[in-house]
């Protein structure tokens, strides 16, 4: 048996040494300068932060908003509502988005000018 469990360690392994997961010292400690940042502005149950032609962009439930930065503080503007909660958006290098809403589908376009596009109706549950 442990010629068999030697043949197959050197078929998935680095041999003997095995692969190990190296402990968060020297340069590989953890990064917190996201948790230590400044906040600049707080927006509740904030998500899918991408950047556009348009500027910012990040959703919060159902609705999209554009982020104003404004020297040290940012301002949120909403620029679009959903009939539920965004699950993921996506900008194109035309301005163009594409919005994931939860149970209802892709929205592609712009605000004020979305087109919905039609899926079967199993797969628009969790569009991420």
């Amino acid at each position: 048996m442990a010629g068999l469990a030697g043949f197959v360690r050197s078929l998935f392994s680095a041999g003997e040494a095995g692969i190990s997961v190296p402990a968060m010292d020297g340069v590989f400690k953890p990064d917190n300068r996201l948790e230590e940042a400044e906040r600049l502005m707080s927006l509740a149950a904030i998500d899918n932060l991408v950047a556009s032609p348009a500027g910012l962009l990040c959703s919060a439930g159902g609705k999209l908003f554009r982020i104003d930065l404004n020297g040290a503080s940012a301002t949120s503007v909403e620029i679009a509502d959903f009939s539920a909660s965004v699950t993921f958006v996506a900008s194109a290098p035309d301005g163009r988005l594409a919005v994931g809403v939860e149970g209802d589908g892709l929205h592609i376009g712009q605000p004020g000018d979305w087109k919905r596009i039609d899926q079967p109706r199993d797969s628009v549950s969790c569009l991420t």
